[in-house]
């Protein structure tokens, strides 16, 4: 039925089936809780006590059954209407069960993405797992000389990480870790100039927020700009990129961006670049694609789509379904829990 690894498979069916509710659960975040209180006191100031127990009821009410939930959203400092507005960790996994769950499977492998969206994936890459020859391993490094490894099934940004033609080490690791885990090797995409100016070793990408009204229409819901600081070759968010908003009408930085931590930047880390003010060459044919992608299939509600911006076209990189709630929510310190009602039932 799925056309995906077994370790994406299980995965997927992980969080497909994620327990909402569990004394286990209440029990270990009362443990974490207690922790992050005594930060959030030498911090802010005032009881220990009183800070834990407001988590507890976040957790029971809102939802926040992480702590980064309540850190992030700044829950101490909000009402109890404004809570209610935010997208928390247990109604984000509440909404992966009302997706189709064909749909879910089969998006959450990133070789079944690439197979199904060829069309708009031009660069090369090859699916590596126990049935995959050293020779061909070695062979797709020496044609590209550098290329990206990214396991299939991971998001965040975890796991990915280059190797080098003349990297053995690196090499042999992708060959042992194979017959436990699969993976995709890829050639390396380039941005263009413009992108490559705001940090050079990394590909910074456009994640573009899709949604489908309850009209049954795909609206660009967000659009933020993400891109890598210092050597990193990734620009994940949460991998500790910058993420700046994007007007998603114009295609030009609209603020200063923030890092997962809530620091933010007017001028990009490292290459003293001034962001707002700063036009994505090609988006235009972004937001074309964006629409004629989900569009396709509108079972895929609610999503992040990541496009570079090369010299010569634009690249899909890849599809989050669902896509992640927390930066759609903290660059405004806005909930965003309205705009999603429809897609619970």
């Amino acid at each position: 039925m799925y056309d995906i690894s077994s370790d994406s498979f299980r995965r997927a069916k992980r969080l497909y089936d994620y327990k909402l509710y569990s004394f286990k659960q209440v029990r270990t975040f009362s443990k974490y809780a207690w922790k992050t209180s005594k930060e959030l006191s030498v911090k802010y100031g005032g009881s220990r006590l009183a800070f834990w127990v407001d988590m507890m009821w976040c957790n029971l009410r809102y939802g926040a059954m992480h702590c980064q939930d309540y850190v992030e959203f700044e829950f101490f400092r909000r009402s109890g209407r404004d809570r209610d507005n935010y997208i928390t960790m247990r109604r984000y996994y509440k909404l992966i069960k009302q997706l189709d769950k064909d749909t879910f499977f089969n998006l959450i492998d990133k070789a079944s993405v690439y197979k199904q969206y060829a069309q708009y994936i031009k660069r090369d890459w090859l699916l590596v797992d126990a049935q995959t020859t050293d020779e061909m391993i070695d062979g797709f490094v020496k044609k590209h000389g550098r290329v990206i490894v990214k396991p299939v099934s991971n998001d965040k940004g975890n796991g990915i990480y280059a190797i080098e033609d003349n990297d053995l080490k690196a090499s042999e690791l992708l060959k042992e870790n194979r017959v436990s885990q699969t993976f995709l090797v890829e050639e390396i995409c380039k941005n263009c100039s413009e992108l490559s100016a705001i940090n050079p070793s990394s590909l910074n990408t456009v994640r573009v927020f899709t949604m489908v009204n309850a009209a049954g229409d795909v609206d660009i819901f967000a659009v933020f700009l993400r891109c890598g600081c210092g050597y990193t070759v990734i620009d994940n968010w949460c991998a500790g990129g910058v993420g700046y908003p994007v007007d998603a009408k114009t295609g030009v930085v609209c603020g200063p961006g923030s890092d997962k931590n809530g620091a933010q930047y007017i001028i990009h880390p490292g290459t003293e670049i001034i962001m707002p003010g700063f036009k994505i060459p090609r988006y235009d044919e972004i937001v074309r694609l964006s629409k004629e992608i989900i569009g396709q299939n509108k079972k895929i509600v609610y999503a992040g789509l990541d496009f570079a911006v090369l010299q010569d076209r634009i690249e899909l990189i890849e599809i989050n379904f669902p896509a992640g709630y927390e930066l759609i929510q903290t660059w405004d310190s806005c909930g965003k829990f309205d705009r999603f009602k429809h897609l619970y039932h």
